[in-house]
């Protein structure tokens, strides 16, 4: 028996650009793209089914519209922070805290017991997903240098694949 035939033979999936040796950069993009695909459904999937959360949780229309912005706002002061979390913490530090923060703060989101709860958990998953989305950046920029551009591309077709299964799913529960 020849030293090939002790040897288990190797499957590596051809992709465009890709050598054998970037496949592991390959599963990486993979795995950042379907996290980031959940993370486009939770902002599909929550203004779309404020009709129903209203009268759940007894909200007035400005409550239920601060609910609703306090997310987008704490995205915003989160992502302008990701960069001091990812120095002082690391990149895959932010990437695993912010999903499993925004995982955790989505989770328990229907057990809120009235506004301030529901604001409160909203803020925090805002925080998780705009930490989570900085890292993704830093991470393509890191792992694909000079094609990160393709690669955040990519991403992106991920996130608008999320959207659309975020959106078809409150259609059947509204």
């Amino acid at each position: 028996m020849s030293a090939s035939e002790d040897q288990p033979a190797q499957h590596t999936l051809a992709l465009p650009g890709l050598s054998s040796s970037q496949m592991p950069l390959a599963a990486i993009i993979v795995l950042l793209g379907i996290s980031y695909m959940f993370n486009s459904m939770d902002r599909q999937v929550f203004p779309a089914l404020l009709t129903v959360i209203i009268p759940h949780y007894g909200l007035t229309l400005p409550q239920a519209g601060l609910v609703s912005t306090i997310f987008t706002v704490t995205v915003a002061i989160f992502g302008a922070l990701s960069g001091w979390f990812m120095m002082r913490f690391g990149r895959k530090a932010v990437l695993v805290g912010g999903l499993v923060a925004y995982s955790a703060f989505t989770l328990i989101t229907p057990l809120a017991g009235g506004f301030l709860s529901l604001a409160t958990f909203r803020t925090l998953t805002g925080a998780g997903e705009a930490l989570q989305i900085g890292a993704i950046y830093a991470c393509l920029g890191g792992y694909f240098g000079n094609r990160r551009g393709t690669f955040m591309g990519v991403i992106q077709a991920f996130f608008g694949l999320g959207a659309q299964i975020g959106r078809a799913s409150c259609r059947e529960r509204v």
